[in-house]
This record gives structure tokens, sequence and C-alpha cells, in this order.
């Protein structure tokens, strides 16, 4: 992220998590990435599910232990699920007259 100029100044900050003071008083600061690898994952996350990834696949490629742990933090990505019922249930009026 430096190298491609995505950055941020952020304070340095001591053990008890305070700023440090230049000589002149000044807060000390440092160019440093401006996401964290947290946000990179979610990122990631969503454009799989923009991409068409069922849900199935981006609980795997995330490692979430279980579905609803990919539902409880991407669900509201994924396509309305009950435009896909009511859609199935188009076709099969279409196909079957019933």
């Amino acid at each position: 992220m430096i190298a491609a100029g995505i950055t941020e100044l952020r304070p340095v900050l001591d053990g008890a998590g305070k700023p440090v003071l230049d000589d002149t008083g000044v807060p000390k600061t440092v160019v440093a990435g401006k996401y964290g690898m947290h946000s990179l994952r979610h990122a990631c996350a969503s454009l799989w599910i923009e991409n068409g990834h069922n849900p199935k696949q981006i609980q795997r490629l995330m490692g979430h232990s279980s579905i609803k742990v990919t539902f409880d933090v991407y669900g509201h990505l994924f396509a309305d699920a009950e435009a896909d019922q009511r859609a199935a249930q188009n076709v099969q009026t279409r196909l079957l007259g019933s």
C-alpha cells in the first residue's frame, strides 16, 4: 500500500497508547498503509460475492466455521433469496402450467 500511495499518517504511540512527542512537543507520525488486513479480507469476500461465488464457496475460502458465520457477516451482499425462490416458481409455472 505504501508503494501504491494508499497511505495515511498515524500517530506514534508509546506503550500506554499515548502519542509520542518530538523535541518541540509536536506528536510524531508515521506513514502507514491505509487499510488493515481485516479490511482487505472483507473487500476480497465482497468481491467474490459480487462475482457470483455461492455462499458455501465463500465459507470455504474465508475459513468460516459455519455457513451461519458467513451469512451473519456477508448475508446482506448475497442476492435476495426470496427473489430466487420467486424466479424458480415462475419457471415451474411456465414449464408445468401450475
